[in-house]
């Protein structure tokens, strides 16, 4: 079903870029359809140029794939012959240049680095005419980048998509959860080590600085993990001994604070700080009762369903989970995928080799390639109305028949936020009055005694990354306990 003044925007957008010289950078909220604009520059070039030659670097194979597949139902002209889609790491690994008429970069964002860079300034694939696309601008030095090489020429925010029905309406929710005893006192231990730590490291990444002055440190958190993993620089990398060489002439000058601030000391620290922090992200992330909310949650609103979560490995416990206590719905879509048998969910037997087959009715076993796309496919039509994935997801995908998104964890990143979010932002042309609801899960602060007995208030990192990815949008969510959801 064609939205008229969805496609009458697009054009807006189209033109204003051509009128800009063909050069520039397309702001368009996610879902909005920014692969179209694209799509539809391509068919307008063929009108003038019947050999017109077409480039588009892409972050990931996951948006390569989805660029293809928009290519393919394209409406209005084939356009197959005259586009080539490559991702970025194939453009530099393999050192490849190539000429043509139109560069099309998207997920512009993406392409920030000082190696991705490179594309942006067309260096890897010199063109005429450049059209970047983003939904998920970002601030700051990122954004200089970006507007350097292809200035901003249009901008559709949220709340115009939302006020012309041209991506689906949401409601978003925060659910806390509260860890059990053991847990609090766990993450607890694991908490004072990594304050301990940054409180005797505080402020000391300071002072350690480039020629320019700069400062060669984000954080005090980035140089205590630099002393156990090292660091690297725009002038090379940093061995983690020699990280420390540095903070001990900065620090031994005083006999008083030798021992304290010995090589040997650091290393230990270090280590017992990144061990910390691995086992507290660890509880965050892989915990019982995340896996019990996700179940909740679904068994409530069993809609087709996408879930993010921050390891491979709890996407697979979260999605045998589902199929083993709420039917055979789920299926899962990573980088760790590794060849496995599959249940039919409309028999619930086993998928077996054909009649043609040299093996019939010996049960057939899928590789990570046709893993990923029977789950893709199986969303679409159906088949599946779960679907469990770590990071892969994050952009790329289009399925308009999403109805919730739950994320178990995440970073403090708002790109990442609004790039999950928007999964479920796609309007659905067979159910134009879909309402997506948005579910972020995460463990609350809590208060525990401590060992002198006293009441100690422990802050939750969960929480925190949460408000911080957040903030931006904070006056549109609604806090909402789990067991509301089942009343």
């Amino acid at each position: 079903m064609l939205d008229e003044s969805k496609l009458k925007r697009q054009y807006e957008s189209l033109m204003k870029w051509r009128n800009a010289g063909g050069v520039g950078t397309l702001n368009l909220v996610m879902r909005f359809g920014k692969t179209m604009v694209g799509l539809l520059a391509v068919n307008k070039m063929l009108e003038k140029n019947p050999k017109v030659d077409v480039c588009i670097a892409v972050p990931s194979v996951t948006v390569k794939d989805e660029w293809y597949n928009q290519i393919k139902t394209f409406t209005i002209n084939d356009l197959t012959p005259f586009i080539r889609v490559y991702t970025a790491n194939q453009l530099l690994d393999e050192d490849l240049k190539i000429d043509c008429d139109f560069l099309i970069i998207d997920e512009v964002h993406k392409f920030t680095s000082d190696k991705r860079l490179r594309i942006l300034r067309r260096e890897t694939v010199k063109s005429k005419y450049l059209m970047c696309l983003t939904g998920s601008m970002p601030g700051g030095d990122m954004k200089e980048k970006i507007i350097a090489y292809a200035p901003i020429i249009d901008t559709i925010t949220e709340a115009e998509a939302l006020r012309n029905n041209w991506i689906s309406n949401f409601l978003e929710f925060n659910v806390p959860l509260q860890f059990p005893d053991n847990d609090k006192i766990e993450y607890r231990s694991y908490s004072t080590i990594i304050k301990d730590t940054l409180n005797k490291f505080k402020d000391m990444y300071k002072l350690f600085r480039y020629k320019d002055r700069s400062l060669m440190y984000d954080n005090d958190f980035n140089l205590i993990m630099s002393c156990y993993s090292g660091k690297a620089t725009p002038y090379g990398y940093l061995t983690p001994d020699i990280v420390r060489a540095g903070i001990v002439g900065k620090q031994s000058w005083n006999p008083d604070l030798a021992k304290e601030w010995s090589d040997e000391h650091i290393k230990q620290q270090a280590m017992k700080f990144n061990k910390a922090i691995a086992k507290r992200n660890d509880l965050l992330i892989h915990n019982i009762v995340k896996l019990n909310a996700v179940l909740t949650i679904f068994r409530h609103n069993p809609v087709s369903t996408i879930c993010f979560n921050e390891s491979t490995k709890f996407a697979d416990v979260i999605t045998d989970a589902i199929n083993n206590n709420i039917g055979r719905t789920a299926i899962c879509y990573h980088s760790n995928i590794e060849t496995a048998a599959l249940i039919d969910p409309s028999t619930g037997q086993w998928i077996t080799y054909g009649e043609r087959s040299t093996r019939a009715g010996e049960i057939k076993k899928f590789g990570k390639d046709s893993l990923k796309k029977l789950a893709i496919e199986g969303m679409k039509i159906g088949t599946y109305t779960f679907l469990s994935t770590a990071r892969a997801l994050d952009e790329g995908l289009t399925l308009p028949n999403l109805g919730q998104v739950i994320t178990t964890a995440g970073t403090a990143n708002p790109m990442q936020y609004a790039q999950r979010n928007a999964r479920g932002k796609t309007v659905d042309a067979y159910n134009p009055s879909k309402v997506t609801k948005i579910y972020n899960l995460y463990f609350d602060d809590f208060t525990i005694l401590n060992d002198d007995g006293e009441p100690e208030f422990v802050k939750s990192r969960d929480k925190t990354k949460l408000y911080l990815r957040q903030d931006a949008n904070k006056h549109d969510i609604v806090t909402i306990d789990l067991s509301e959801l089942i009343e």
